[in-house]
């Protein structure tokens, strides 16, 4: 509970949170017995346990357990209606997925543990540990974003990972958890341009999900390249009136971009197969 507050008042440190809700004035002795009733508990301290203590006993609890806290917590949230205004279209519900670097050590850590290495055939090479995890976020109001799903992203046979590898690999299971969770949840999925895949948008398909990736030159070079041709070949602008009474240009992209990637080798094959049969009724004629 300290946590999910601490985030709803934008305190960023675990320390900072203590230090306000510890403080000697009259909200934070209010705010303590309000938390006491959230718990559905009886109150048996005047003041919260230090963040160190909190973070000591969430290292003894079960990761699936905390996990279906968080998942717990959404579903009340989303129940609420309180953020319907936040949906895409009205309809669907913005999740935002993004990879963070937890920690880092030239320590030995455990087997599932990344590493990559620094100043490679240099005198100064050195191997950096680290763990990485993978979040997918609901996004219930600019500043409130909660974590609905969590995926570590592990180092499967030992070797120096690539990350672009390993982090969609995560993402695919982290798709498939979130799918099990929250089945019937309408969901748009926003990512950044590593995610521009077949296997992305595959997924989100079967999963009846909207997704929307941030574009990045290069990461999908022949949907790039035609859209830049299009945007050449097709003068799409429509006329604003601007609140300055001014006329303006505002550029639309041109309509033939908006196809399902991912598809073309099986339109080149039904292209095949049409011309075929067209010629083996020209060939019987």
């Amino acid at each position: 509970m300290t946590r999910i507050l601490s985030s709803l008042f934008y305190i960023n440190s675990m320390r900072k949170t203590s230090e306000e809700f510890n403080s000697e004035n009259l909200c934070s002795e209010n705010l303590i017995k309000n938390i006491w009733i959230l718990c559905g508990e009886e109150p048996v301290t005047e003041e919260l346990p230090y963040w160190e203590t909190i973070n000591r006993y969430l290292e003894r609890v079960d990761s699936e357990k905390l996990q279906e806290v968080m998942h717990s917590l959404c579903r009340t949230l989303l129940r609420s209606r309180a953020f319907g205004d936040m949906r895409i279209r009205g309809n669907y519900w913005q999740v935002i997925i993004d990879g963070t670097q937890l920690h880092s050590t030239r320590k030995e850590l455990d087997g599932e543990s990344l590493h990559r290495t620094h100043n490679r055939g240099t005198e100064r090479e050195y191997r950096e540990n680290y763990y990485y995890v993978l979040e997918a976020k609901l996004v219930l109001h600019p500043k409130i974003l909660v974590s609905i799903q969590t995926e570590f992203v592990d180092n499967e046979d030992g070797k120096e990972m690539e990350k672009q590898d390993c982090e969609r690999k995560a993402c695919w299971r982290l798709m498939e958890k979130l799918k099990k969770a929250f089945p019937r949840l309408p969901i748009c999925l926003c990512a950044d341009s590593l995610y521009a895949c077949e296997g992305f948008f595959e997924r989100c398909k079967e999963k009846n999900w909207r997704y929307i990736l941030r574009y990045k030159e290069g990461s999908i070079p022949t949907i790039g390249a035609e859209y830049r041709e299009l945007k050449k070949r097709e003068k799409n602008y429509q006329e604003q009136i601007w609140e300055n009474g001014k006329k303006g240009k505002c550029e639309i992209a041109p309509k033939r971009i908006l196809v399902s990637y991912g598809f073309a080798g099986h339109q080149k094959k039904r292209r095949r197969s049409d011309r075929a049969g067209k010629d083996e009724m020209e060939n019987r004629e």
